[in-house]
């Protein structure tokens, strides 16, 4: 992207308007960055009005929208972690982990310029009930309820846009 090379305010897109979101969004902007972030449900009033996008409802504006902004970085963290509300629609929990995950990477894979890195928002709960503390990504995977089995597949599925179409997530 053109300002790593030109010393410019980094650009960071954050899909998800949670408290990771949030928490990343605040420390970035006093850190100087600029930032937008997508929400898909809830609009969180602890954001910048200015710096909220809904999601876009096709492929295509997203694309656009990525093409428009130009990110040096994007961050995935949509979705919940409230097990309960997970068990309840897992249908609903499905599509906003990896569905979601999917047509954001997806909609790079086709855009003229691409983020420098993509960071994916992973869980403890991918690896299960761990023999060795602490944990690194390089564990088994063994998820243990439906939340962990959800948060495997998609960081699976960030990994495929990386061996195939090699974005750097």
């Amino acid at each position: 992207m053109l300002s790593t090379l030109t010393g410019a305010r980094p650009r960071v897109l954050i899909f998800g308007s949670g408290w990771i979101s949030t928490s990343l969004y605040h420390h970035l902007r006093r850190s100087g960055w600029i930032g937008k972030v997508c929400y898909r449900h809830y609009r969180n009033p602890a954001l910048d009005d200015e710096d909220l996008l809904r999601l876009p409802a096709t492929q295509k504006e997203l694309v656009r929208l990525i093409d428009d902004f130009q990110p040096d970085y994007m961050v995935i963290a949509g979705g919940t972690s409230f097990v309960p509300e997970i068990e309840r629609d897992v249908a609903v929990a499905i599509d906003s982990h990896i569905g979601q995950t999917l047509r954001i990477l997806g909609a790079v894979a086709s855009c003229s310029s691409k983020p420098s890195k993509i960071l994916t928002i992973g869980s403890v709960a991918e690896y299960g009930h761990a023999s060795v503390m602490p944990i690194t990504e390089d564990a088994p995977i063994a998820p243990v309820d439906v939340y962990g089995l959800i948060k495997a597949a998609q960081c699976r599925s960030a990994m495929t846009f990386w061996e195939y179409f090699g974005l750097d997530v």
